[in-house]
């Protein structure tokens, strides 16, 4: 069983080794069966989100691998706004052809990731960049992620 290990942003876990990294090809076994043990239920502000074509875009980065929407089924989204007007997406996505599952995060302006050191890539809506780093969210977003892809 994969355990989560603790992001360096508070409440925050990761799954996975490495570092700096856009996660497309996570098995979706894997993170139905991660060991969810961790008892952190700050959930930072995140609620769940609609799956509309606007989050498709805004959490799909513009890179051939994700460039045709399509080619993705919404898991699950999951958005927080913080008091700096910041807004935050994570978001899990499968393959329809591979079954594996996509790990992404994205937000409304480049300097949101940027100002904190991270790589940002466009996203395929003009507004919004998606960090090219390891995903981490909240443990509200696992448990839900886990639930939903053993349930399916």
């Amino acid at each position: 069983m994969t355990s989560l290990k603790l992001s360096t942003v508070p409440h925050e876990y990761f799954f996975g080794d490495m570092p700096g990294t856009l996660q497309y090809k996570i098995n979706r076994d894997e993170l139905a069966n991660m060991d969810l043990s961790i008892q952190d239920d700050d959930t930072r502000g995140y609620q769940l989100e609609i799956h509309t074509e606007d989050n498709y875009r805004r959490i799909l980065p513009n890179t051939a691998t994700a460039r045709t929407p399509s080619a993705w089924d919404a898991v699950l989204f999951m958005k927080m706004t913080n008091s700096c007007g910041e807004t935050w997406l994570k978001g899990a996505l499968v393959n329809k052809a591979t079954g594996d599952i996509a790990l992404l995060t994205s937000t409304n302006a480049e300097v949101n990731l940027t100002g904190r050191g991270a790589r940002a890539i466009q996203s395929q809506d003009a507004e919004w960049f998606v960090g090219h780093y390891r995903m981490c969210a909240p443990m509200i977003f696992w448990r839900e992620l886990a639930s939903r892809l053993s349930h399916k």
